[in-house]
């Protein structure tokens, strides 16, 4: 996701940056419809 969007992210999906690894998480049970905008095309 864009550094523009990860207040959104937090908010909508309660996602958290690992400053270590340099990338987003969110709870494994989160609806993957509520976060497929950040994922990456396949």
């Amino acid at each position: 996701m864009s550094y523009a969007e990860k207040d959104e992210a937090k908010r909508l999906v309660a996602a958290v940056w690992d400053r270590q690894r340099k990338l987003w998480h969110v709870a494994a049970e989160t609806p993957l419809e509520r976060v497929g905008r950040w994922l990456p095309d396949a």
